[in-house]
């Protein structure tokens, strides 16, 4: 068995943190490393950083100075592939003899294409947040992803950079290694939400995450007006909505916020509950009749691997999703719960209405989802891919020599090119006002780091 580091993109689930899908995973792999009998060392953001005990492994903090250091001494280190300024320093301080898993499950280049606005600045913002995390996927050795879906997309985005190649192509350089869940059923230790937030009778409707851009809760609140013409007593509980460390735009959530008191339902029927420690998600999971995860149209929802879903099919609940993701295709065929079209609050409300007035077909869900769940979600179990790769952990055939020059799609040609494109507004002009948009939409340190990079640019153009 291996040393490995696992590398946490934000908090990971101990105590009280408010932690989110990438911090959950990184711990989730770490967890199900040390099951496989692997040495792990879990490093979490300095930021986020709280001195614990945790049986299972060692947790120790990480910052963009001491990567290298943290990494000596491991045989594969696996990080995710999203922060920007992590796979900048990365690349750039750790050893390349180091085997690197790049954990691709989150979707980040699709989730940015929601999140830069539709326009010139938000293009240029976006381009400098691609060629940042590409550097990445330029360094790794091996790749995790949650589904055949992402698996296929990020075969063609290593072709594209050209990381698919003679030296490579015999190389299994992307295995699937799914969102998971822990081993043990959750337990319920207090009421959450029966008997304070709503009536111990009231059937219970859950939603538990953020409303990023990519999703869709204003049809879900639309469709309670319907649900409610039918129940009345029937309670829509919003857990979280806003990202409690604003890693994604809270528009989403405030736009949903004033279609639920536009519809009369706000705190009668439809209740927004601040984000919860993960000790207590099993409380909610427990409480409720129904989970919903509703997405809209977009690239994102088909390449997403929802961690909302499998949790909410962790704590026994029937779930109504949206078509078109890998959830849609999941929930379909092992009978989980019903799929609907996006943004048809009809068809959303007919099928909320079907299940909360169907406890039989409730029932079966339920067993379908707990099945389902410890046949092939839980850690241990998801991790297999990875573990292998830790056991015998060797850099990809391209990264062993020396001599070989693979060119990215993603260079400095494709900087001047764009540099060509905004000449009508002045080269210096628009480099500066595309400056001012990372430092707006994510802060010094990334406006620094393009600053940085255009820098060494300019400088590798004159040589």
């Amino acid at each position: 068995m291996g040393k490995v580091l696992v590398v946490s993109p934000d908090v990971i689930p101990s105590g009280k943190g408010l932690v989110a899908g990438p911090g959950i995973r990184s711990w989730g792999l770490a967890k199900g490393l040390d099951a496989h009998g692997h040495d792990v060392t879990l490093a979490v953001p300095e930021e986020s950083f709280i001195k614990q005990e945790i049986d299972e492994f060692e947790v120790v903090s990480w910052n963009l100075r001491n990567l290298n250091k943290l990494s000596s001494g491991n045989d594969c280190v696996v990080l995710p592939s999203g922060l920007a300024s992590l796979s900048r320093a990365y690349a750039r301080t750790v050893s390349q003899r180091t085997p690197t898993v790049v954990d691709v499950y989150d979707p980040n280049i699709m989730e940015a294409i929601h999140i830069f606005k539709g326009n010139l600045r938000g293009f240029q913002a976006f381009s400098e947040y691609l060629n940042a995390v590409t550097v990445i996927l330029r360094r790794g050795d091996f790749f995790i992803c949650a589904s055949e879906r992402q698996r296929y997309y990020y075969l063609g985005v290593l072709t594209a950079l050209g990381r698919i190649n003679p030296l490579t192509s015999n190389e299994r350089l992307v295995e699937l290694v799914p969102f998971g869940v822990p081993a043990e059923e959750p337990k319920h230790t207090r009421n959450v939400l029966k008997g304070s937030i709503v009536d111990a009778q009231d059937p219970i409707i859950l939603w538990m995450g953020g409303i990023y851009p990519w999703f869709d809760a204003i049809t879900l609140i639309r469709a309670m007006k319907l649900v409610c013409s039918d129940i009345g007593n029937a309670k829509l509980i919003v857990v979280g909505g806003i990202h409690p460390r604003l890693h994604a735009p809270a528009d989403n959530y405030y736009r949903t916020l004033r279609e639920a008191r536009r519809s009369n339902l706000f705190n009668k029927n439809v209740f927004f509950v601040d984000w919860q420690p993960y000790d207590q998600i099993s409380n909610y999971f427990l409480e409720s009749d129904v989970a919903v995860s509703t997405h809209s149209e977009g690239l994102e929802a088909k390449f997403s691997f929802r961690t909302r879903v499998i949790q909410y099919l962790w704590g026994g609940l029937p779930v109504v999703v949206s078509e078109g993701d890998e959830m849609a295709s999941l929930v379909s065929e092992q009978e989980c719960g019903l799929v609907v079209p996006v943004a048809d609050s009809a068809k959303l409300a007919t099928a909320i209405l079907d299940l909360l007035c169907d406890g039989s077909k409730r029932r079966k869900m339920s067993s379908n989802a707990r099945r389902l769940i410890q046949e092939r979600f839980v850690w241990e179990k998801v991790v297999t891919s990875l573990s292998n790769f830790c056991s015998n952990p060797i850099c990809a055939g391209d990264r062993k020599q020396e001599s070989s020059s693979t060119r990215p799609m993603f260079d400095d040609q494709v900087s001047h090119k764009n540099e060509d494109y905004c000449a009508s507004g002045g080269g210096l002009k628009a480099f500066l006002a595309n400056l001012l948009m990372i430092q707006k939409e994510a802060g010094l340190q990334e406006c620094f780091a393009a600053l940085s990079e255009r820098i060494r640019q300019a400088s590798r153009k004159q040589r």
